[in-house]
């Protein structure tokens, strides 16, 4: 049984100061000595194992600790789930207004994730079972989305990570500027799109999601290409859309904000 099992001090100490940066933000040595009660010598060298291992990192202009790729990492699945769970009540309101079938994506690795769906709420469907499908950025509607509005050294990074994919959905990012077209048209119309690259027969047009300003994934819409084109749909709908993602958005941030008043 693990109960039979010595805890071992260091990882708890650890794993606190992560928690208490999960929670805080950035924090110096001194605030982390306070909070958990460990004397800044051990802190900082707690602080230094983490670095190494790319958990944290300290932030040379204000002498703070913060959390780094290796820790969000840790929380992916958490986030994910989380995510899923306050999306979905207003991905199914925003469905039975507009009946086709609406999607919740979200970044990983050199693919973007449908996290959640209404596919199986929607009379225009032929598809069911739609969680869990991985695509790639360039020739999707919420692919497009996510990268035009992401923050500039992410979509540096992001780029970089796809002129190396294998997806077919990314070969665009291998042809020099073709990418950042793609990117600069999304921007000008407003909103993603795409007809008949990800599937035959099948259109999209999506928005981004934010979490107090971060842009976190991406809602879309997916409809017959003889039905209608992105730009009617987005006449139509696009306005709806944008008010699920802002009501998305407001409902994490506020729940984060639950969270983060927890006493430690």
């Amino acid at each position: 049984m693990m109960g039979e099992y010595r805890s071992v001090r260091a990882l708890a100490r650890g794993l606190e100061i992560l928690r208490i940066l999960s929670r805080r933000g950035p924090t110096t040595i001194t605030q982390l000595s306070i909070a958990t009660g460990i004397n800044r010598t051990t802190i900082y060298r707690l602080v230094s194992t983490l670095d190494e291992l790319g958990y944290v990192g300290m932030n040379a202009s204000d002498n703070t600790v913060s959390l780094r790729a290796a820790a969000n990492l840790l929380t992916e699945g958490v986030r994910v789930d989380w995510i899923r769970s306050v999306a979905y009540p207003e991905l199914a309101a925003l469905g039975a207004i507009v009946l086709w079938p609406v999607n919740l994506f979200m970044p990983s690795g050199d693919e973007i994730v449908l996290q959640e769906t209404t596919h199986h709420l929607s009379p225009f469907s032929i598809h069911r079972s739609m969680v869990g499908t991985r695509w790639g950025y360039l020739n999707t509607s919420p692919g497009r989305a996510y990268l035009s509005y992401i923050d500039t050294p992410r979509l540096d990074e992001t780029l970089e990570l796809l002129r190396h994919s294998k997806l077919e959905g990314n070969m665009a990012a291998q042809c020099k500027g073709h990418a950042e077209k793609i990117i600069a048209k999304t921007r000008e119309a407003g909103y993603g799109s795409s007809v008949n690259e990800a599937a035959p027969g099948i259109s999209g047009i999506a928005v981004p999601l934010r979490l107090d300003g971060d842009v976190v994934g991406a809602i879309n819409m997916v409809f017959f290409t003889t039905a209608m084109n992105p730009t009617e749909a987005a006449a139509k709908y696009l306005d709806a859309m944008e008010e699920c993602a802002k009501r998305i958005g407001a409902e994490m941030s506020e729940r984060k904000l639950r969270a983060t008043c927890l006493p430690d």
